[in-house]
């Protein structure tokens, strides 16, 4: 298997973990073979990249108060690192470990903001529509339209489509460079009220080029 593979930290459970299984907190480290169609999806998002160009996806949940229940990573096995710090039992026994931190650029960076745009399932409803919607926006510096919108908007639409019920959105690009790599994010949220106020999931996909 290719080094690229699927991460996911259960916050109620806290068990650092990929996914084997829609259910599963005890895993391994790496995925054998997608369960889903979104993991399947994200997944092949970040292994069958444009040639030059490392995605990223990470994908979290959210409960009725607003708190993070599960945090995924899709990782192409080169843009991040995860710091997994130990738990102990009163035995002295590790009993767990959790993600501290996955640095995606070099310390202190931060991205600009470039653009946002607005939606609900009603008009944004199918991988065409999203695709418009990041194609009419502004794009990070260095990146191909095309490579970018399709990656985005891919990422995007995988984890957000078809709902259940009307669902609404708000998207963040941003843009930023470190010595070795130009880099593009968008920051999509779904909520379930118009007003955007009860935030059900959030979807970060980062892309990167050479400089």
């Amino acid at each position: 298997m290719s080094s690229k593979s699927i991460k996911t930290f259960v916050a109620s459970s806290v068990i650092f973990a990929a996914l084997v299984s829609p259910v599963s907190t005890f895993a391994t480290e790496e995925t054998i073979a997608p369960v889903t169609e979104e993991q399947s999806n994200l997944l092949d998002l970040t292994q069958n990249e444009a040639d030059g160009v490392e995605n990223l996806v990470i994908v979290e949940d959210y409960d009725t108060s607003g708190n993070v229940t599960s945090t995924t990573t899709y990782d192409d096995g080169e843009m991040t690192t995860v710091d997994v710090v130990p738990v102990f039992g009163p035995d002295g026994k590790r009993i767990s470990g959790q993600p501290s931190s996955i640095p995606v650029t070099e310390p202190g960076l931060s991205y600009t903001l470039i653009d946002t745009f607005t939606g609900d399932s009603k008009v944004i409803s199918t991988l065409g529509n999203w695709t418009y919607q990041f194609g009419a926006a502004v794009i990070p510096a260095l990146i191909t339209k095309n490579v970018w919108t399709g990656a985005a908007a891919g990422a995007t639409y995988n984890v957000f489509l078809p709902p259940p019920s009307t669902k609404y959105y708000k998207t963040w690009i941003y843009q930023t460079r470190d010595s070795y790599y130009y880099y593009g994010k968008s920051v999509a949220k779904k909520y379930s009220d118009s007003a955007r106020t009860k935030l059900e999931k959030t979807v970060t996909h980062i892309s990167r080029v050479p400089r």
